[in-house]
């Protein structure tokens, strides 16, 4: 029996391995395309912990889903492949008379309750990943009329471990990373600034909601084919200042920035203010891994409203939900007539309220609590 089939190459299927790494929908057709390939009645990739006691991913193609449940919750801790993988070298293919003679597996519950009415009397297989956390198994099932896995066959099965090996190793490390993205994502989506993201081609990679809340209502601001720009005799300024942020993010440059401030168009707009900065790159990244982030740009003004969360401050200084709102206000430079004016209470309220402030934050004047309430590590949303 041939392990490969006639018409599907190696190469072809552990090309399809990386490109499910890239695509997890591509998973459920590689297993039934190795499950085609070593002529095998249904296969499996499934992931579990340590100690082979819980499952948490299954792909599998010619089983019956009605058996996964039952698996999960019994026949996991009695599967003799998993007792019998578990002191082998990570690697080791195996298939069922190795691990037993088939007059003894047949006797067996997991055999007669598990695997026969599924119609499986030869598996072969093994660990393909073994860590700290995590054991993954690549496994095929065969009936009696089709015969066991021969060594020729285990062999072949090791080469496709060897692989998936690698391409798990892959798909968890770009899981980290693209967990670590959506973090950064969230932290600055918090900023009560706009942040645009510039990459090595100058083009806007990520802009923050104030970002683009700024550049749909300030006039002088623009994105055009992906760059951010600016209309009027500044554009070209701003240009180059976000040309030499990426040089020096490239090791060509020594720029450290600049900033722009734009004039208002109307008296009563708040000024708004573009600051440009250089970013870190990581000198073992390769233009491989597509354009890189090399510069930040910040969009804000100087009376911006800094909004602090108020389950932060009840959480830091125990601060009522009065209290909290009436020190936020404080912080954005409205003074005690201006907020009493705006939540309907008296001044002799805000001042009760201004003195709980006090003694709970250990501030003595509204300057001092103003200082502390704006250097607060987070802010709300």
């Amino acid at each position: 029996m041939s392990a490969l089939s006639p018409d599907r190459s190696t190469i072809d299927l552990v090309g399809q391995i990386y490109d499910a790494v890239l695509d997890h929908e591509q998973w459920p057709r590689l297993v039934r395309e190795l499950a085609d390939t070593f002529n095998s009645k249904s296969a499996l990739l499934r992931l579990m912990d340590r100690q082979c006691e819980y499952v948490s991913f299954t792909v599998a193609y010619g089983y019956d889903e009605r058996f996964f449940g039952p698996y999960r919750e019994h026949y996991i801790h009695i599967d003799p492949f998993n007792a019998y993988l578990m002191d082998r070298p990570l690697g080791t293919m195996v298939c069922t008379p190795e691990i037993m003679p088939m007059n003894q597996f047949t006797r067996t519950e997991y055999y007669n309750d598990y695997a026969r009415p599924q119609d499986i009397y030869y598996a072969g297989g093994g660990f393909v990943l073994r860590d700290e956390t995590s054991t993954a198994v690549l496994g095929f099932q065969r009936n009696k009329a089709m015969g066991a896995y021969g060594p020729e066959e285990l062999q072949r099965i090791a080469l496709f471990g060897t692989h998936l090996r690698r391409a798990f190793r892959l798909s968890r490390h770009f899981g980290q990373l693209h967990h670590q993205a959506q973090a950064v994502e969230q932290l600055l989506e918090q900023c009560p600034f706009g942040v645009i993201l510039v990459n090595e081609l100058g083009k806007a990679g990520f802009l923050n909601r104030r970002a683009e809340t700024l550049v749909r209502i300030e006039p002088q601001l623009d994105l055009r084919e992906g760059r951010i720009t600016l209309r009027g005799r500044k554009a070209a300024q701003l240009d180059r200042l976000i040309h030499d942020a990426i040089d020096t993010a490239l090791g060509k440059g020594t720029s450290a920035g600049g900033a722009i401030r734009l004039a208002t168009t109307t008296d009563d707009a708040e000024p708004v203010v573009v600051v440009i900065t250089p970013l870190r790159i990581d000198p073992r990244s390769t233009v491989l891994s597509g354009p890189r982030y090399c510069a930040a740009v910040f969009l804000g003004s100087p009376n911006e409203r800094k909004s602090i969360a108020q389950q932060i401050l009840h959480s830091l200084y125990t601060l009522t939900p009065a209290e909290a709102r009436l020190a936020v206000e404080l912080a954005n430079g409205h003074d005690l007539d201006e907020i009493s004016r705006e939540f309907a209470i008296t001044k002799h309220t805000a001042r009760t309220q201004l003195k709980s402030i006090f003694n709970k934050t250990g501030c003595r004047r509204q300057a001092e609590l103003v200082k502390v309430l704006l250097n607060l590590p987070l802010t709300g949303p």
